[in-house]
């Protein structure tokens, strides 16, 4: 059911670009008219948003009404609160609605970006393999090899955290970010902008502007580092989250979580180019473009030794560890 969601979700398009946004009235229209694509789509893929919402809000009533001793969980608490405020006669600034809402978006925000975030994660290190061996030798000497990376670990691996930073910035995956309604008439860079005005902040030309990032096409991680520490003192790139009132509330959720695993992944296993049929490694150049907001990679180049489809050759480091092998599978 959540990969139904995320594939209906991923495939939907940039946010706020259809023509149903910009003319509300077309929603009315049939979908078999030939500019009405988005909406055919939305309409296949509604009942698997719907499932999402409904179901396990559902479930959840049933566990509450039973009274089973149960984890608690986003729903189970805010129907707690509702119910409390509706017997004790205090107004819910929030209806049931907004708890199904709510709900299914903490199960569903952030599944199509997080893997397409891993897959181009995956992609650089396999790129620059001195980049990976770099980052490697952080996690190797913060970590030891007795065991496996822990959240504890994190603050410790900066280069890791730079390797991320990088990902974002070369692959913003929403590339005109989430549009926002300006609340009053402006004026920006001498262009008139009236009030309720549809604005896109263009993510893709901020982390790739050339007076803020040198060699802006380079996978260059070192980049943030300050001069004397062999960087080029560059910001942070901006707007993966989005800006403002309305910048994600599960970016921080989103970035550990990818941190991570990322740190799993430098601990336990190499990533290098695919074997060719001589035993070789056969660099090539991924391709990859964006359906919505959903990452689609193509290698041509899958390894024989691997299931088809594989974007490389992954080499377990457990020689290098002192784990047990059945340690990484669990």
């Amino acid at each position: 059911m959540a990969d139904d969601t995320a594939n209906a979700i991923g495939k939907s398009g940039a946010p706020a670009s259809s023509i149903m946004d910009r003319l509300p009235a077309t929603r009315y229209l049939p979908d078999w008219l030939p500019f009405m694509e988005r909406l055919r789509y939305a309409r296949t893929w509604c009942p698997a948003i719907e499932n999402l919402t409904r179901l396990p809000f559902e479930a959840s009533l049933r566990q509450l009404d039973s009274g089973a001793d149960t984890e608690s969980s986003f729903a189970h608490t805010r129907m707690t609160i509702w119910r409390e405020n509706a017997r004790m006669g205090v107004p819910n600034d929030f209806d049931l609605d907004d708890i199904k809402g709510a709900a299914a978006t903490i199960v569903i925000a952030g599944n199509v970006t997080t893997a397409a975030t891993l897959m181009l994660l995956v992609l650089y290190l396999m790129q620059h393999p001195d980049l990976q061996r770099k980052a490697q030798a952080e996690v190797d000497r913060v970590v030891g090899s007795d065991r496996l990376p822990s959240w504890a670990d994190i603050p410790s691996l900066p280069y890791t955290r730079l390797v991320l930073q990088e990902t974002y910035r070369m692959n913003p995956l929403s590339l005109l970010g989430i549009p926002h309604a300006s609340i009053a008439d402006d004026v920006y860079d001498g262009m008139f902008i009236p009030k309720r005005t549809a604005v896109y902040s263009n993510v893709w030309a901020m982390c790739h502007d050339e007076s803020v990032y040198a060699a802006p096409s380079r996978f260059w991680p070192e980049r943030y580092l300050p001069k004397e520490d062999g960087g080029n003192g560059e910001p942070l790139p901006v707007g993966n989250s989005g800006f403002g009132r309305r910048v994600c509330i599960g970016k921080h959720l989103a970035e550990n979580g990818l941190l991570i695993v990322l740190a799993l992944l430098l601990a336990t296993v190499d990533i290098d180019w695919p074997v060719g049929a001589d035993g070789k490694p056969q660099p090539f150049e991924p391709e990859w473009s964006f359906r919505g907001r959903q990452l689609s990679c193509r290698s041509g180049h899958p390894s024989p030794a691997a299931p088809p489809g594989r974007k490389g050759c992954w080499t377990a480091r457990y020689e290098h560890k002192n784990i047990a092998k059945g340690d990484y599978t669990k």
